[in-house]
């Protein structure tokens, strides 16, 4: 076959590309950092490297759920210290008050600390955290909590308006775990502030009450029973909940009613009260049926220490139950952080390029190029002098 100058300037021509795509290919990837920059470079080795870009953005967004979760808890934790530091003193407060011997003054004053520390329960149950009401169940966009208060300004009723929905969050592949702890479960008992046997808020202010009444917080009133509508008459503050017990000197107390068990007070008036066996019940106005109005001498006592140990323990309760989240959390935020430093050493060893080996090849690639420059000028000289 005859070897015709346009042959031999295309053959030339294929060559002076080859060698100039493989030097652009390779100052590409000097300047990335990369040995494969398509999946034609290496299609087994790309596969790899896809699949452990996709485990690297699985790690990278359970390290996000799992740090945002752990400040979530972070501050759970600091609130539900600080409500276990406000009931330690009111348990105090109790306790001093108990006696009998306290001056007026020193019961008002004692009536303002803990109505100052009702409205930082207040505050707390509704935490706001990046724009999220901890305490909320789901409804995180708005105050979980809202009050009522009288002409002074006293804070008389709170109201829920959240729910107590639990957000789940993600922290490893098929793997949940609870964010937040309800402020309120009137179906069950994991609440911080009202479940139902507890509420926090009307204790207090039941507490606060009394205190300002100067009501004796440990001694039994004598009270007169009406069997006809189980109503009993007394003259001292009660609230809807209140924890009561039964005395008795040398009576008997109403039939249907017993003095070695506590009771829940219903209002009915400000003088007239009914009980009712659980908190659930006086919510709803279930009251006791007694079939008579007892005799001799019986009183009734307002529990307030009982109330306030009640009320520590839920709080510890959950205190308990953050603190176990917060060691799984720790635990699996190291397991991840370990876990995605070592897709990204195994990505660097499968996508990272030997800079020296490449250079070198780099040098070797231009002198090649060069060197074919040279030779297809050289010929291209010659061909055109054989045409003149």
């Amino acid at each position: 076959m005859r070897v015709t100058n346009e042959m031999t300037y295309r053959l030339m021509t294929k060559y002076l590309s080859q060698h100039q795509d493989s030097v652009y290919d390779l100052q590409e990837r000097i300047s990335t950092g990369k040995q494969m920059l398509k999946p034609s470079d290496n299609p087994g080795s790309y596969d790899l490297l896809m699949r452990l870009y996709g485990d690297k953005a699985c790690f990278d967004q359970f390290v996000r759920n799992t740090e945002r979760l752990e400040q979530d808890l972070l501050t759970t934790d600091t609130v539900l210290q600080n409500i276990t530091d406000s009931l330690h003193r009111i348990s105090e407060i109790i306790v001093s008050t108990s006696d009998g011997t306290m001056s007026p003054s020193y019961q008002e004053a004692a009536s303002e600390e803990i109505d100052l520390m009702l409205e930082q329960l207040v505050e707390m149950a509704n935490t706001k955290l990046n724009g999220r009401y901890i305490f909320a169940g789901l409804r995180t966009d708005a105050a979980p909590y809202a009050v009522t208060r009288d002409a002074l300004g006293h804070i008389t009723g709170v109201t829920f308006e959240g729910n107590s929905e639990i957000r789940q969050v993600e922290i490893a592949k098929g793997v949940y775990t609870s964010a937040n702890i309800p402020g309120t479960n009137m179906n069950g008992g994991e609440a911080v502030f009202q479940t139902q046997t507890m509420d926090l808020f009307n204790d207090m202010i039941q507490l606060r009450d009394r205190l300002l009444a100067g009501e004796n917080l440990v001694e039994p009133e004598a009270f007169t029973a009406d069997a006809a509508t189980d109503t009993l008459t007394v003259a001292n503050i009660y609230h809807t909940g209140s924890l009561v017990r039964l005395t008795t000197e040398t009576g008997t107390v109403p039939a249907g009613l017993s003095a070695d068990r506590d009771y829940f007070a219903i209002v009915i008036s400000p003088t007239e009260i009914q009980l009712a066996n659980t908190l659930e019940d006086a919510r709803n106005g279930i009251a006791i049926d007694f079939t008579d109005a007892g005799s001799g001498e019986v009183g009734i006592k307002q529990q307030s220490l009982a109330e306030n140990e009640r009320d520590l323990d839920q709080v510890l309760t959950m205190l308990s139950a953050v603190g176990a989240r917060e060691e799984r959390i720790e635990t699996n935020l190291n397991f991840l952080r370990d876990m995605q430093l070592q897709n990204l050493q195994t990505i660097d060893v499968e996508e990272a390029l030997d800079i020296t080996k490449a250079v070198t090849e780099l040098s070797e690639k231009k002198l090649a190029y060069e060197a074919s420059l040279r030779v297809t000028t050289t010929l291209m000289d010659v061909s055109l002098l054989n045409l003149i």
